[in-house]
């Protein structure tokens, strides 16, 4: 997978359909589809087109999609995701005494990290963006969104980590009364009431626990209890929702969302985390 989804040869590896990363709508996503009419149903529509293209043009072939489709994302969460399952387990393989194949693992989770900050990290803007490679000039899609802040659970620089810090709890961005919104709020995607279209403002419990366990692996131990503990406030004044109005808290979407259950492990003692 990792040689088939990086044709270009990047270190990360390419989601070629929104659904893959499950941010569908995320704003980062939105490419030629900006600021068009008829948005959100071209949003829509351009998920079965994209399934079209890979059967009609491409005949499912896996390497011919990721080298040509018109969707192809190197995708800050996803990456941040993928280096963070391979560290851990490279830790799993280490205690069953196959230090050989942990070290390798161990390795590719470094060098995904590495290419993370080579290609996604924005110097002026201090942030992580996902990278555009559908031409051969790359393009970091300058839209902060909470797969911005993923990179927290990696072994970053310190530095990078700070600034990251910086933005996660900046009130104009994404320290809201019930954090973290899946769009910062200084940004013009930022819709927090949006329920149709999803990702594109709403707080959800899911990246909320991604985030929490960055912040403690950072040992940011003061902004993780924060987290958890507003993120519980929302829980008991909604319900378990699959999101919520991060001004409001008001449960948003599904009810009775099975992913929201995760509030009860990040009021785990930080010592335990």
């Amino acid at each position: 997978m990792l040689k088939t989804r990086d044709p270009e040869k990047t270190g990360l590896i390419s989601i070629i359909h929104p659904w893959e990363s499950g941010l569908d709508s995320l704003p980062s996503y939105d490419l030629e589809l900006k600021d068009k009419p008829f948005f959100g149903l071209k949003v829509r529509l351009r998920f079965r087109k994209l399934l079209m293209e890979f059967k009609k043009r491409y005949s499912w072939e896996q390497e011919q999609i990721c080298k040509y489709s018109s969707f192809r994302i190197k995708d800050v969460l996803t990456n941040s995701l993928l280096a963070f399952s391979l560290k851990n387990y490279s830790k799993v393989l280490k205690k069953l005494g196959l230090d050989d194949l942990a070290l390798q693992y161990d390795k590719k989770s470094s060098e995904i990290t590495q290419s993370l900050i080579k290609h996604c990290w924005n110097n002026d803007k201090q942030i992580f963006f996902d990278l555009d490679v559908r031409t051969d000039k790359f393009r970091q899609i300058e839209v902060k969104t909470v797969g911005s802040l993923t990179p927290l659970l990696l072994n970053i620089p310190a530095a990078v980590k700070n600034s990251l810090i910086k933005h996660l709890i900046n009130p104009r961005e994404y320290w809201l009364p019930y954090p973290i919104p899946s769009v910062a709020a200084d940004e013009s995607t930022f819709s927090p009431t949006e329920d149709k279209l999803l990702w594109r403002g709403p707080t959800w419990v899911n990246t909320n626990f991604l985030i929490w366990l960055g912040l403690n692996k950072q040992k940011e131990f003061e902004f993780a209890d924060k987290i958890a503990e507003r993120t519980l406030a929302m829980i008991k004044k909604s319900g378990f929702r699959e999101f919520y109005n991060p001004y409001t808290g008001k449960g948003m979407g599904a009810k009775s969302f099975g992913w929201s259950t995760l509030v009860y492990l990040m009021k785990k003692s930080k010592k335990d985390s």
